[in-house]
This record gives C-alpha cells, sequence and structure tokens, in this order.
C-alpha cells in the first residue's frame, strides 16, 4: 500500500479551537537576565564579526574593494575560484552587504558604494567558555574562507576538528540551547502522563544533546527510544554512551529519503523529536510529512529549530556546510536555509499536523530560536492489523502480507559490496606498519573488517566519520593527511600511499587572485605579512592568470628555504609543467628566487621576476618593540609613543593596533587574540627572513624593476643581490616602494614594463 499525503490543516479562528497545552507556558523555563544579557552581546559581536570578515574575504580577492566597483555574482565566483555549490551562498553574502549599505544591486551586477566612516562598536565577546568557543571558530572559518569557497578545505573539519567544543557550544552548552532543551524535555514529560509504554524517536540526534535532556526525564516511560542520524559515527556514540538504556536502539534516518516502515513500530510513535535538523531537509513540507506518517493519530511532533533567517554568523561559517543551493521548496527563491516561525507554523499545518504551541511566545525574540510543539492529525500511519482484518474475509485463496511504503519500487541498480572496488587497480606497495595502523583505525570508525583493498566509502564511511579520521591521523604525526586526499583516493593501500612523505606539507596555496585573458600563469610569493592583497592592483591590470602563495600555518617551518619548498609543491599543484613565471615583491622577492632556484634545479624554465628587492638587514630587530617600531615605518606610517618598550607586551601590541587604526592602515582594531597571531606570523617570517643565506645568481631571464624613492634607512639592494645586478634586466620606477603597487597610476605603468620584458623573454622560456 502506498501511503497518501495527509490533507493540510485549516487554522483559521473558525475551524478550530485552540489545542490544549500540556502543561503552563508559566512552568517552562526562561533565561535569567544575566544570561540574557550575555546571549546578547555574544550575537552581537559575532554577527559584527562576521560581516566584516565576509567583506574582508572578498576585497582581499579584489572585489567591492573600491567606490564604483561593479561585479556580477559570476564575476565574483571567478575571481574567488568558488565552487558551483556556493552560488546560493554567495548570492546571500551579496545581498547582506547590500542590506548594510556597502554595496546597492544594479540589476545583475552590485555597484560598490562609498565607505560610510567606521564607528567603533564596542562589541567584545563574553568571557563565556561557549562564546569564546564560537568567536575561535569563527575566526578559523573566515580566516579559511578562500579554501572553503574553493574546497580545498573541509567544513565539517572546522566544526568537528579534534574536539567536540565548537559543537557542544552551538548545540548544547549555550544558555538558549539548554533553556529550549530543558523546555522540550518537560513538555515530553508531560505527554507522557502516566503511560508506561512510550514510543519515541529522535530524527538528527547527532551528539546526543537533546537526548541526554529527554532520558532522564522520560524515565519510567519508555517503552522504545529510537536514536537515529544521518552518519552512523554518531549512532556508535550514542550506544556508548547511553549504554544505561536499555530502551534505547540507534539506525540510520535520513529525512530527505523515502520512509521504510518495516522499521518502524507497527503502531507508530507517540512522539517525533527533531532538534536543529528539519531546515536541512531539501524540502521542509516533505520531510514533515515523512514524520507525520511515522506518528500514530495524535502523536506530538517536538520541534526546536533557530529561526533567524538573515544571520551574517550562519553565512561565515555553518553556511559552507549547508551550501544553501540544494532547496526544493520555497527557500530556493531566496536561498535563506533557515525559516521564521510563521514560516514553520505554515509548513507544520500544511504537512498535516495541528499547531499546539511555541516557546518563546513571540516571534522575534532575542533567544533567535523557538521551541515548537504540534499533533498529528488524521491518519497517515496504517494500522495494517485492522487493515488485515478487514481485507481477510475477501482474500481466502492467498495468504496476507501487507506492507505500507511511502512509493512504489522500482529494481535497484546493482551496487558493488563494502570490500569490492570496481575494476580495482593494482594495490600499492606500503609500509606494513602504516597499513596496519590506518586499517585499524578504520575498522575502529567503520565497525567492520577492513583489508588493503578496502574502499572507504563502500565500507560504511561518510564524510563526518572521514572528518574524524583525519584529524585522528593529524594527531598520530601524519600531518599530510587530508580530505582531499581520501576523496580523491578511498582504497586504503591508495590512500596510504598519500601518507609516506611526511616531509611534503598540504596548505590551501595557491589563491586564484586574477583570471585574465592572456593564457599564461604568473606566481607572485607574499610580503613580510604573510598576505597577498597588496598584488591585487597588479593582477588585475595584467590580465592574465595570476596565482598568489600566501603564508598559512608557517609555524612548523625552520627555514625560508623549507617555506620555498612548501610553495614549489603547490605551484606545481596549479601548474604542473614549466616554463614558469614568479614574481616577488620586497620579501617575497626572496621566496621568488628560492623557488626558482628549486624549479630550475628539477629541468624547469624559470622567468624571474624582481620588484624592488630589499636586505635581510633592513628586517632585523631585537624585540617586540623593535618589531612594532620596524611595521611602523610602512606605507602611511604609524605614530608609536616614545615610552613603548616601558609598557606591557600586551599593551604594547594594543596601541599599535590602534595607532595603526588612526593612521588608516586597519579599519578596526583586530580582537586581542586575532592581533597576537598576527604578529607572531610576521615575527616568524621576519626571522626566516634574517637567517636566510644570501641570494646567488641563477642562470635564467630576470627583471628587476626598483623604485626611486625608497626609505633613506635601507640598505641598497644591491648589497644582497649584487651577484643579481649583471644578469637582470633592470628598470627604475618613479614612485617609492609601496606606490610601486599600490599606486592606481603606478599599477598600469609597472603592469606594463612586466608585460613588455614577458613578450621579450617569451621565445627564452620555451625550449
Amino acid at each position: 500500500m502506498v501511503a497518501q499525503p495527509p490533507n493540510a490543516v485549516d487554522d483559521t479562528p473558525c475551524a478550530a479551537q485552540p489545542l490544549p497545552l500540556p502543561l503552563p507556558l508559566s512552568d517552562l523555563p526562561q533565561l535569567s537576565d544575566a544570561q540574557r544579557q550575555e546571549v546578547d552581546l555574544t550575537w552581537q559581536a559575532l554577527e559584527s564579526l562576521a560581516r566584516e570578515g565576509i567583506l574582508n574575504t572578498l576585497q582581499k580577492h579584489g572585489l567591492f574593494s573600491e567606490a564604483g566597483q561593479r561585479h556580477d555574482l559570476a564575476q565574483v565566483m571567478t575571481r574567488l575560484g568558488a565552487l558551483p555549490q556556493f552560488a546560493g551562498l554567495l548570492r546571500q553574502w551579496l545581498a547582506m552587504l547590500c542590506q548594510q549599505g556597502h554595496l546597492q544591486q544594479d540589476g545583475q551586477h552590485y555597484l560598490t558604494l562609498p565607505a560610510q566612516p567606521v564607528q567603533p562598536t564596542g562589541e567584545t565577546l563574553p568571557v563565556a567558555e561557549w562564546s569564546q568557543t564560537l568567536g575561535t571558530y569563527l575566526d578559523a572559518c573566515i580566516e579559511q574562507h578562500a579554501e572553503l569557497l574553493r574546497g580545498d578545505c573541509s567544513p565539517l573539519s572546522l566544526l568537528f576538528g579534534n574536539s567536540d567544543a565548537v559543537v557542544k557550544a552551538l548545540y548544547s552548552n549555550n544558555p538558549v540551547l539548554q533553556c529550549l532543551n530543558s523546555a522540550l524535555a518537560q513538555t515530553a514529560k508531560a505527554l507522557a502522563g502516566t503511560r508506561r509504554d512510550l514510543r519515541v524517536l529522535e530524527v538528527g540526534a547527532g551528539t546526543g544533546a537533546t537526548t541526554r535532556h529527554l532520558l532522564p526525564m522520560l524515565e519510567g516511560h519508555l517503552s522504545e527510544y529510537r536514536f537515529t542520524d544521518v552518519s552512523s559515527l554518531f549512532l556508535t556514540q550514542a550506544r556508548d554512551n547511553f549504554v544505561a538504556w536499555p530502551q534505547l536502539t540507534c539506525s540510520i534516518l535520513d529525512v530527505n529519503q523515502p520512509v521504510d516502515f518495516s522499521q518502524h513500530p507497527a503502531q507508530g510513535y507517540d512522539l517525533i523529536v527533531a532538534v536543529n535538523v528539519m531546515h536541512d531537509a531539501a524540502h521542509v513540507t516533505r520531510s514533515l510529512k515523512r514524520l507525520h506518517r511515522l506518528l500514530r493519530s495524535g502523536g506530538h511532533l517536538l520541534l526546536l529549530e533557530a529561526t533567524e533567517r538573515d544571520s551574517a554568523l550562519q553565512l561565515a561559517s555553518i553556511g559552507f556546510i549547508e551550501g544553501l543551493s540544494n532547496f526544493e521548496d520555497e527557500r530556493s527563491e531566496d536561498d535563506k536555509a533557515m525559516l521564521d516561525l510563521p514560516r514553520w507554523r505554515t509548513a507544520v499545518q500544511a504537512s498535516g499536523f495541528s499547531w499546539v504551541m511555541n516557546w518563546p511566545q513571540e516571534a522575534d525574540h532575542s533567544m533567535r530560536q523557538h521551541f515548537m510543539l504540534a499533533r498529528a492529525e488524521g491518519i497517515s500511519h496504517l494500522d495494517l492489523a485492522a487493515v488485515a482484518e478487514q481485507l481477510e474475509p475477501h482474500s481466502t485463496q492467498w495468504p496476507l502480507a501487507l506492507r505500507q511504503v511511502e512509493q512504489l519500487f522500482t529494481a535497484p541498480a546493482a551496487r558493488q559490496t563494502p570490500q569490492q572496488t570496481s575494476e580495482s587497480a593494482p594495490l600499492k606497495e606500503v609500509d606494513p606498519a602504516l597499513l596496519d595502523a590506518v586499517s585499524q583505525l578504520w575498522r575502529e570508525l567503520l565497525g567492520q573488517d577492513i583489508n588493503a583493498d578496502s574502499d572507504f566509502f563502500l565500507s560504511g564511511g561518510d564524510s563526518l566519520i572521514a572528518t574524524r579520521m583525519i584529524a585522528r591521523l593529524n594527531r598520530m604525526g601524519h600531518s599530510g593527511s587530508s580530505l582531499r586526499n581520501l576523496f580523491d583516493n578511498p582504497r586504503l593501500s591508495d590512500f596510504c600511499s598519500t601518507l609516506l612523505d611526511q616531509n611534503v606539507q598540504t596548505d590551501d596555496n595557491p589563491l586564484v587572485l586574477a583570471r585574465g585573458r592572456n593564457e599564461l600563469s604568473l606566481f607572485v610569493f607574499h610580503a613580510s605579512d604573510g598576505e597577498v592583497s597588496a598584488y591585487l592592483p597588479l593582477a588585475k591590470a595584467l590580465d592574465m592568470q595570476v596565482f598568489g602563495l600566501q603564508a598559512a600555518n608557517t609555524s612548523g617551518t625552520d627555514s625560508l628555504k623549507a617555506l620555498a619548498a612548501r610553495y614549489l609543491h603547490a605551484v606545481r599543484r596549479q601548474q604542473r609543467n614549466g616554463p614558469y613565471v614568479l614574481l616577488g615583491w620586497s620579501y617575497g622577492s626572496f621566496l621568488a628566487e628560492e623557488t626558482a632556484r628549486l624549479l630550475q634545479r628539477q629541468g624547469e624554465r624559470v622567468r624571474l621576476i624582481l620588484l624592488d628587492p630589499v636586505c635581510r638587514a633592513d628586517f632585523r630587530f631585537d624585540d617586540r618593540p623593535g618589531l612594532l617600531r620596524l611595521m611602523a615605518q610602512g606605507a602611511k606610517r604609524i605614530a608609536l609613543p616614545d615610552d613603548l618598550e616601558a609598557l606591557p607586551p600586551a599593551e604594547q601590541l594594543s596601541v599599535f593596533m590602534n595607532s595603526a587604526t588612526q593612521a588608516g592602515v586597519l579599519k578596526t582594531p583586530p580582537r586581542p587574540q586575532q592581533a597576537e597571531q598576527w604578529l607572531q606570523r610576521i615575527e616568524h617570517l621576519m626571522t626566516l627572513l634574517t637567517r636566510h643565506s644570501q641570494p646567488r645568481q641563477l642562470d635564467l631571464p630576470c627583471l628587476w624593476l626598483s623604485a626611486e624613492g625608497r626609505p633613506q634607512h635601507w640598505l641598497p639592494a644591491e648589497q644582497d643581490w649584487q651577484e643579481w645586478t649583471a644578469r637582470a634586466h633592470r628598470e627604475s620606477m618613479p614612485c617609492d616602494h609601496w606606490q610601486l603597487l599600490l599606486d592606481t597610476d603606478q599599477v598600469q605603468r609597472t603592469a606594463a614594463a612586466i608585460s613588455a620584458w614577458l613578450a621579450a623573454t617569451n621565445k627564452e622560456s620555451h625550449p
């Protein structure tokens, strides 16, 4: 029998009287004044940081950085190198920036508006652990925006990582979820009444945060508690965490897939609990109808969902997991993953439920989430025993075998067994000890026997288990393990072969800075701050394929040569074979030269461009105040107090950041933790340079552009680069060191000189 969709419930005032409440609303928990203030301050600060982070991500890639710039969505995606699945997310970014007054939509294009004066918001995160954890998580997401958009970084790895601290902060340990989970559990107990045979289904149970509230409340009332999720990892954890509850069973359930009624109680469930999961459904109403079919008539749905539709925090972090592109309901029109309370009520009632209550009662509430209770009306879960009894007199020839299905089955396609891979290639030879260690880990996480030919995903693995597995391997010392390697090499022996060279670290370079009409690829190397944003005007003016090598996770790199070796692998990932064109400005000149040396040793043809190279001695410093004073002598001078050295280290950095903001170097002062990480990276990079050896001449084409207006206290570049003076083609530019890349008119002259030299040396670079 095919289940029919339930009729929608008419909820107009004349259609039905309000349903009785299972308990007085006054009995439900509320936030204290202190908790409410903590929550408000946290979300205000996180929303502000998220908006700033989204705008900075775009501007770092040369998008919407100047008033009057116009880009459409396709151009934004191209500049970011974004995967098609993130089109909806980026549309939401642009819509949010329009709402904030940064952009204005003009047909298919978005116009950059003049920058508004930035007023210090004074919004800082509370010291509460959950608040600080979410702040750190948001920082990590913003730091990895480019990699997330390109698919080079898994958003699940940022959410779950090496611990469940972020998940707990989001879904259990914050005051709002503690309050609403408690309200849900109290309501479930009230609905149980005096019954001792309650059947409960929890959908998307995940880490079991809600389960921990429910089970104690329902003690003595349960006959069955079905814990379900789409990932077997959560099921394994639940079996261990709730071993004291014999009524609890675990199984896979995906609200986007048809229901197999044979796997659920014939009588239907009394309660179905769904916490922060139903918004993940491709079609909310369709999935709610599936839950309706699993409830007995008069059973209850206990729903808890975030009801804030416009959240910059979501767009800057969790939105990468949701993608905002797989909706099949009304959300496809505006790409917003969340439903507000009125939309939830409409969807619930359209799925065959009567609305009972919501908590809090106000639609717009500072909690930004709501607990909702609805009752299943009509009959959609068939009582097969009753149907059989009615049909028995009319079926005397054959025995009855009835089964309720959501839709008629079709013949399934042949499926490989977990240990079978299609047309398996010969097994790769790997270290037996490594193979054994990884296979034991797979066996533990997947719960079945594993051999060298086992496919991770055909053996029951999913993206969440993969994320945990990679995190475990990294803790075991296999720093080269990555989700990309696993997806590209799902077979155990193949995956293990990617772990053999522990000296080759993976990173997310190179960044796409420009996609021009000229197919020639140019690789540019970061400055002393580790960033490549200074190259964006030049990248745009060159009209070619420009890729940036930025400094990421450099703390474990002990020499500039080792850093260049890492960048060599990134260059090779983008362009497998030469000839290559490398460019370095200032600090980046040393990296470009060293990478060119490595490529030439490998037999590749290389052209090298040096933009106003500097001397190592100009980057030496003795202590933190010396470093800060050195950094204050940039394109825009930063005024520092005479007594800087007498201040505590944290205050020294705070003074520098505030002065940099006043000088226009920074838009707003970063958070102390961000500022400290930023300074430590610069300190490490400068130390690597001062320890580096003097550049030695290479037999390759080289263009050396010098700025005429260099700081007087700098040494002549020839002191370090003397061996290159005779070999390089040298030109002088009428500008200072920074105008070479940052002045609008000068950038055009710089680009013209580079383009002319590349054209003149094109034949030299090809055999």
